[in-house]
Parts: structure tokens; sequence; C-alpha cells
């Protein structure tokens, strides 16, 4: 599969708005299209397929969603390290004939694996259930470009996408270019929320928007 199209999606109107200008300067006007309904419905195809490509196996779960993994990985790697500094005063009771500096060796080795195993699980489940944040269009604008050309994506990228997908004719996607990550920060009160069995407002669905006119129409208010 070869790909033909970009689809970027921006935070705010602005962003969109100064993303057309300047790809409109280098592929043209009839190559830019903003807003447009297939397009939504392609980016929404393409987050999603990009979600599934990172799925992992995990114990007794069906696979999880490139979010749970990336939640594992940083509670394996959190877990790791609490585990071990727990197990560490073990070390310094006696062993038998068992000398400090193996006892030292034992005690982090032992408490960073069951740390890590115990954080690989809780970030899965626990990274599974914070989904609930609308997928990047449904809070965003579209915008398409009829290229994939390296000078369009450099452009549309200048001005903070949410994401950027390169796709076919028909939408399927090829490869996502860039897309929203959490920072460390950012995951623990995201799961901390999610734990508690909530999130914050501005996560949900209050930020999905009613679509309107193109980016370069009238405002649309969310």
């Amino acid at each position: 599969m070869t790909p033909t199209r970009t689809l970027a999606v921006y935070p705010d109107q602005p962003s969109a708005t100064r993303a057309k200008e300047a790809v409109t300067a280098i592929a043209g006007p009839d190559a830019v299209h903003v807003e447009e309904a297939a397009d939504v419905a392609a980016s929404k195809v393409a987050e999603e397929q990009a979600e599934s490509r990172h799925a992992g196996p995990m114990p007794a779960t069906p696979p999880m969603t490139g979010q749970a993994a990336k939640s594992s990985t940083f509670f394996a790697l959190v877990g790791g390290a609490i585990g071990a500094a727990l197990l560490l005063p073990v070390a310094f009771f006696g062993w038998g004939d068992a000398d400090l500096g193996t006892r030292i060796f034992f005690a982090l080795f032992i408490g960073a694996a069951a740390g890590s195993t115990f954080g690989w699980l809780a970030g899965g489940y626990l990274g599974a259930t914070v989904s609930t944040k609308p997928l990047a269009v449904e809070r965003g604008w579209i915008l398409r470009v009829d290229s994939t050309d390296q000078e369009i994506v450099q452009a549309l990228r200048s001005e903070g996408p949410l994401r950027i997908d390169l796709t076919d004719d028909v939408g399927n996607l090829y490869e996502t270019d860039m897309a929203e990550e959490y920072d460390a920060e950012g995951m623990i009160n995201r799961l901390g929320r999610a734990y508690a069995g909530h999130d914050h407002p501005d996560e949900l669905t209050d930020q999905r928007r009613v679509r309107g006119p193109a980016v370069d129409g009238p405002s649309v208010d969310k």
C-alpha cells in the first residue's frame, strides 16, 4: 500500500487555518481539504487502527491496547523501583552464611521482580480504563492534503497538530506520523482519576464539538 493522503487534526480553528494556509502555498488549493465528513471518518478509523497495531498480550486478559501497554511499561518500572526499595532492608538481616553483598543482590532482585510484575498487571488494567477521552478528530479540526511529501508533512507539524496520519486513497492507515502522548505526570493523574471512578470533565464527552462549516468558514463553537 502506498500512502497518498495526509490527515492532520488540530486542537483549534486558528491552528488548522494556519496549517491550511501553509500547505496551500506548497501543494495548491485543489489538494487541500478541510472538515470533510469522509476525512472525519477516515481519521477515526486511522486512530483506532494505530491503537490496535500496538496491542499486545497480557496475562489472563485479551490483548491490551497501545495505551494500556504504555501504562503497563511505566508502572512496571515504577513498581520495580518501589519493590526493590521496600525489600532492601531485608538484606541486613542474617541469612545464614550469605555475605552482605549477596543478600543485597537477592533482595534487590526479588523486590524489583515482584514490584515490576505487580506494576505491569496493575498498569495494564488501569490503562485500559482511560479510553473515555474522545478521539482527536472528535475534539479538533481535520485537514487533508492529497500528498505525503515531507515538506507538506513538516509544514503540518509546525502548527502543533494532535495527530498526523498517512493514508491511501480510501482512508486505510499506512503510518501514523505523530500522535498525542501522555507524559509521566499526566499518566499518573489520568490513571488515578480512572481508578477513583471518574475523569476530569475536559477529558470526557464535553470536549466533542458539533461539526459545522470548514475551518476557513465562520467560527464554530464547541
